[in-house]
């Protein structure tokens, strides 16, 4: 038989039960409300970068995050490249290039990636696989949600927080719902760059072409446009143009446009440039997303500011025969081709 003082608190008990329940559907309501705010302000942005960067800075602001970075799978489908990180240590990992092993056991991004779900660690002192960064100390909880598109992971958002048990079930289906938003927003936005490439790339033949036509211009002044062109087709920060001296077997740097990297001039060896000696021995695009995995790319070109963190090589044909070679460069972030 109950007593009268546990039917008198019953009610109680039972209001106060309603009352949190009201708050927490009010509270899943106010971030689903969130989530369609953020996929309406980037549906628009059809520039990667740019898009991958509102988002991070949305997502934080908006749900009072520590922080908020998204990692792209390469195309090999080996690395999770940083793509976009919130604030000054987002900047800091993205001019590093900061890279996760998809294999990497002691990551919660790579194992949200490899399991295709959310994952949460609510006390990182606590999780052997969690992998700290140096420039994130106070991370207490972290939670990271693989993006997938068509059946296919192309990367992962990955939230932190200041405080220990900050994430819950409700947090991992409401993130989920933003990924799959941005994992659309990230194929519109590579169909639109791929489109304009190719557009811009077809411009830049026909506009090279005319320069090397037009009779007016010096050979100087022809190759000065062609190398500007260039450098805006591929979005680059540095194109140089070298030449194979086969009698001294060595490369000449014959011109350049964009920043300048002072080091290529002690860099002159027969194997000093791999791609490009690719380049000129094949007569295919070379390319090296990352030049710190490649084996033998020159180390002048890394360790020295301004460092090269992508490379792509594209050989100049003139009446059937291979002349030169083109090396752009990106000197600020690891560029995915």
């Amino acid at each position: 038989m109950s007593s009268t003082t546990e039917i008198e608190n019953r009610p109680i008990a039972s209001q106060t039960e309603n009352n949190l329940s009201i708050e927490v559907a009010t509270l899943r309501a106010m971030e689903l409300e969130t989530v369609a705010q953020v996929s309406a302000a980037v549906s628009t942005i059809l520039n990667l970068d740019q898009l991958l960067q509102e988002v991070v800075d949305l997502v934080k602001d908006r749900f009072g995050l520590y922080h908020v970075h998204i990692y792209l799978l390469d195309p090999s489908k080996e690395q999770l490249t940083l793509a976009a990180g919130a604030g000054e240590p987002g900047r800091l990992m993205l001019a590093q290039g900061h890279r996760i092993a998809l294999n990497r056991k002691q990551s919660l991004v790579a194992s949200a990636a490899r399991l295709r779900e959310g994952v949460v660690v609510n006390d990182v002192t606590l999780e052997p696989n969690f992998l700290p960064n140096v420039y994130l100390p106070n991370t207490r909880s972290e939670m990271a949600i693989p993006l997938i598109l068509a059946d296919e992971v192309i990367g992962v958002l990955d939230v932190q927080s200041e405080s220990v048990g900050r994430f819950s079930a409700d947090d991992v289906r409401v993130k989920t719902i933003l990924g799959q938003q941005i994992a659309v927003a990230v194929r519109n936005a590579r169909v639109f760059e791929l489109t304009q490439h190719q557009l811009r790339l077809q411009e830049a033949n026909l506009t090279i072409a005319e320069f090397f036509r037009d009779t007016e211009l010096t050979v100087e002044e022809g190759l000065e446009r062609a190398l500007n062109v260039i450098l805006d087709v591929f979005r680059a920060d540095n194109v140089t143009m070298l030449a194979y001296d086969n009698q001294n077997q060595n490369w000449n740097e014959d011109a350049w446009a964009g920043v300048e990297i002072p080091q290529i001039v002690s860099v002159s060896g027969a194997g000093a440039y791999p791609h490009a000696t690719q380049a000129f021995e094949t007569g295919q695009v070379v390319v090296v997303e990352d030049t710190r995995r490649h084996p033998d790319f020159p180390p002048e070109l890394l360790v020295k500011e301004p460092g090269v963190k992508s490379s792509l090589a594209l050989p100049l044909v003139v009446g059937g025969t291979i002349r030169k070679v083109f090396v752009v460069n990106y000197l600020s972030r690891l560029h995915l081709f």
